[in-house]
């Protein structure tokens, strides 16, 4: 046991250990096997039990908790556990089970009556860990999420007052030392050998915790930002050390040790509700917000407690390979859609070309994995033109810049081989100009996307010089040619209104057109290609095992109304092709008119 203690955090999270309490009595439970039939009779006679003791007042109701708290803390065995557990489950529905209170009434008339300190009682001891407390410990993570939850609805409805900001410096206080015990013992959210169930369980409830607590710590933050401005807050808060920090308030390096580990080994299958997948942007938001707050500009210059928390937190806890491994199951994950993938994308872009991850990026599978993410949201996400340029550009930006700083080999020729980075680059400066009209603040994508057509016209060029037989610009030139004069027709056609300047415009059609020019296509070839292709669909079916695919159906094939640009003779052939097909991840469900809710241009500053 003091091997383990003294082992760093890094060496604890490999550590297959199971620890006991101290002077855990084996004796006293080999004596005492309850029957299992007593065991449900007890705890009916618990929930009977809290029921009536709330009938009296919340203190009667704390009672038993501190009874049965002290009798396991004085002779810790499985006889003076099960009690415990009873009560507290008995306890939890009587107050008011998964916030099915939303006022959480009940829940602070106990806080009111010392539920607090209960709570403090229970994690001023380690032995709260021990695996064979995990039944216990659960329940009782649950009456402090409850505790969490209840006391952050009731400092929100208060004014700025004094026991206003006291109740969240105490819940932060137990937050702190539960932090502070989880990380010198995390054997209980890794050990193997204990029971698969409970060890899942563990973990979903710290990633419940930490983002209860996650809105106290802001509002912390907050009125610590506020001090010098109201003496009001000056004395709601403890006394400040020499460099402003309150003694007694958040332990935020703690707290993002913890929320990285909680998301590392919290992944599971059955949550639906992405509460793991929401925990990584937490420590990114609070150590460099600003590339949060913008639509496309990421600062180069980052803060360097940021530098710090990938360097001595996910590179010397974990490493890169075990980061990305992690990253890619976010990426996979289903309720990564929306701004929570943009989000996602952000970090990517701060984390992944770091020269400690690029040589693992490749192999883990994260380059394929963001494509597929863009694949998802244009099947499944918002229809917001605005978002979903978001998203592309800041992908279309990560994978170009992976290709510079990666050899040929590596970085381009699997970006164009496997990610289909020229079709992303197409939907990227298709959707620049489209979106053009509802910035009326002057916002221009056209910019941002220049440098990407740039440099893999570049590439174009020089994989043009080479000779020999040469797999990647055979591939290159294959790609290029599928989206270069669709593209080009596009973006002709589309309407100029609401371009600040026509040029900008005009120099962005050529940078397209030059991407062409460096694999030698002639645009009147393209264009007779694209016209003779377009007529023969138009009487053909898209699924390639159709027997109408390579002769004219009998009757008009009708056009997908997603993107327009296949036909099926009829709905298995369409079925067919969506499921078993490439036209599920090829359509793109772009509309006619372009489209962005007020919400998302006001939280951008696209409008006033």
């Amino acid at each position: 046991m003091g091997g383990y203690l003294e082992q760093s955090f890094s060496e604890k999270i490999r550590s297959d250990v199971i620890i006991l309490p101290g002077n855990w009595n084996f004796e006293e439970d080999r004596d005492q096997t309850p029957r299992r039939d007593a065991h449900s009779e007890n705890l009916d006679s618990a929930f009977v039990d809290a029921r009536k003791r709330w009938e009296k007042g919340p203190k009667a109701a704390l009672e038993p908790l501190f009874t049965f708290h002290e009798k396991l803390t004085s002779k810790p065995c499985f006889s003076n556990m099960t009690p415990l557990l009873h009560y507290a489950s008995a306890f939890y529905d009587a107050t008011g089970p998964g916030f099915k209170d939303s006022s959480f009434e009940r829940w602070n008339r106990a806080i009111d009556a010392g539920l607090l300190d209960f709570c403090e009682q229970v994690v001023s001891t380690d032995d709260v860990l021990s695996q064979v407390y995990q039944p216990w410990t659960i329940k009782f993570f649950e009456i402090l999420e409850s505790c969490f939850h209840a006391a952050d609805v009731r400092c929100r409805q208060l004014p700025d007052t004094v026991p206003h900001s006291l109740l969240r410096t105490r819940i932060i206080s137990i937050a702190n030392q539960l932090w502070s015990i989880i990380i010198d013992r995390p054997h209980a959210f890794v050990c193997t050998h204990w029971e698969f169930a409970l060890k899942g369980a563990y973990q979903m409830m710290l990633c419940r915790l930490l983002m209860t607590a996650d809105a106290h710590m802001r509002f912390y933050f907050l009125c610590l930002s506020r001090l010098s401005e109201t003496s009001a807050y000056m004395s709601s808060f403890s006394a400040m050390d020499s460099s402003g920090e309150s003694s007694n308030g958040p332990e935020y390096g703690a707290f993002r040790r913890l929320v990285l580990f909680a998301w590392l080994h919290g992944h599971d299958p059955s949550d639906h509700d992405g509460i793991v997948e929401s925990l990584l942007v937490m420590p990114y938001k609070d150590l460099w917000p600003e590339p949060f707050k913008t639509p496309l500009e990421i600062p180069e210059d980052e803060p360097a407690e940021f530098t710090s928390f990938i360097q001595d937190e996910i590179l010397a806890v974990y490493g890169p390979r075990a980061f990305l491994d992690r990253l890619e199951i976010s990426l996979r994950h289903p309720c990564n859609v929306n701004t929570r993938l943009i989000y996602l994308m952000k970090m990517i872009a701060k984390t992944i070309l770091r020269h400690e991850f690029v040589p693992h990026v490749q192999a883990a599978g994260t380059l394929w994995s963001m494509r597929q993410a863009v694949d998802r949201q244009i099947m499944s996400g918002a229809k917001d033109d605005m978002q979903l340029f978001m998203l592309l550009h800041h992908t279309l930006i990560i994978f170009t810049l992976y290709s510079q700083i990666s050899s040929v080999s590596e970085g381009a020729a699997y970006l164009v081989k496997e990610c289909d980075v020229i079709e992303l680059m197409s939907l990227t400066t298709v959707l620049a100009v489209r979106i053009q009209p509802l910035t009326p603040l002057g916002y221009t994508g056209l910019s941002v996307c220049l440098h990407p057509m740039q440099v893999w016209a570049e590439l174009g060029r020089t994989l043009s010089m080479r000779s020999g037989r040469n797999s990647l610009l055979k591939a290159f030139k294959h790609s290029v040619r599928r989206e270069w004069y669709p593209t080009l027709a596009a973006l002709r056609t589309l309407p100029k209104e609401g371009l600040a300047v026509d040029a900008d415009r005009d120099e962005f059609v050529q940078a397209w057109y030059e991407l062409g020019m460096t694999v030698d296509l002639e645009e009147d070839k393209e264009r007779e290609e694209y016209e003779r292709f377009g007529k023969r669909a138009a009487q053909s079916c898209s699924w390639r095992e159709c027997r109408y695919h390579s002769e004219p159906a009998p009757n008009p094939p009708r056009v997908c109304v997603g993107c327009g640009e296949v036909r099926y003779c009829g709905k298995p052939c369409q079925l067919k092709d969506w499921k078993q097909g490439q036209h599920k991840k090829r359509c793109k469900r772009i509309k006619d008119k372009p489209s962005v809710p007020r919400e998302t241009a006001r939280i951008y500053g696209l409008i006033q």
